[in-house]
């Protein structure tokens, strides 16, 4: 067992564990890695937390990433519970994704992160779909003729333009 872990060592560590015994460079490495790995946890672990989504940036992206980081910390012996994984993947969606977070509350949803991200998908789909809906129809309503016939009828149009005329003169 040791010939196979000097082999994979590089050439400076093979020569500091040449005369050891398996378990005894098991417990050496342990105390030589234990503070770098501890520093690349808490990195990880900080960039994860703050990896907010910016508006109108990439849904499939972000969770991708959201989703290594998750990976990572697990390689480093950092396992993070689905739900807290899940909670704060949602904790830093952007506000256009509000509902659906509310939704998946409320509805107790438990999901994998890709099953998460393939709902998100097609809420980012919907999202995009109303936006462009709504902007056609903002469009749309500012150049129909019913906007401005319904000003020279009755009611307050009317109203405004008998003002408008007697301030005139």
């Amino acid at each position: 067992m040791a010939c196979i872990m000097l082999a994979t060592m590089t050439l400076e560590l093979q020569k500091t564990f040449e005369f050891h015994e398996a378990s005894e460079m098991i417990e050496q490495l342990k105390i030589m890695f234990h503070v770098q790995a501890k520093q690349e946890r808490f990195e990880t672990l900080n960039a994860f937390i703050g990896c907010k989504m910016a508006q109108g940036s990439s849904m499939s992206a972000h969770v991708s990433k959201m989703k290594a980081y998750v990976e990572h910390l697990a390689r480093l012996r950092f396992l993070l519970w689905d739900e807290l994984a899940t909670d704060v993947i949602l904790a830093l969606l952007p506000k256009s994704f509000n509902q659906f977070v509310i939704n998946f509350i409320m509805n107790d949803w438990e999901r994998s992160i890709n099953e998460i991200h393939n709902m998100l998908k097609n809420v980012e789909a919907n999202i995009k779909k109303s936006r462009n809906n709504q902007v056609w129809m903002i469009s749309e309503g500012q150049i129909s003729k019913k906007e401005t016939d319904n000003n020279t009828g009755k009611g307050k149009g009317k109203a405004a333009k008998k003002r408008q005329g007697k301030w005139k003169g």
